[in-house]
């Protein structure tokens, strides 16, 4: 449910967080043109505020075209998932 942690290089710091951005998006939003929706995962509830609301999240989704450029979804927020994948850390 969390984007992926990485260590980014100074010089290439811009590129590289745009870069997850994208693929953050691409692979946690579920638009679904004919009910209208667009599931996001729940971070961007819990910092809504900090993008712009509802409104601001619709702007960043078409910005990254995980939704068409026209479209304006009613935003709904995934269920986080709170369980750890404890193998990867033993």
């Amino acid at each position: 449910s969390c984007p992926a942690i990485r260590a980014y290089e100074p010089a290439a710091v811009d590129d590289q967080l745009e870069l997850a951005t994208e693929v953050y998006l691409d692979s946690t939003v579920e638009y679904d043109p004919g009910a209208g929706t667009a599931r996001v995962p729940r971070v961007f509830l819990w910092y809504r505020g900090d993008f712009g609301g509802p409104r601001g999240i619709r702007r960043l989704l078409r910005e990254y075209g995980v939704v068409p450029a026209d479209a304006s979804p009613r935003v709904r927020y995934r269920s986080w998932d709170w369980a750890r994948a404890a193998g990867k850390f033993a």
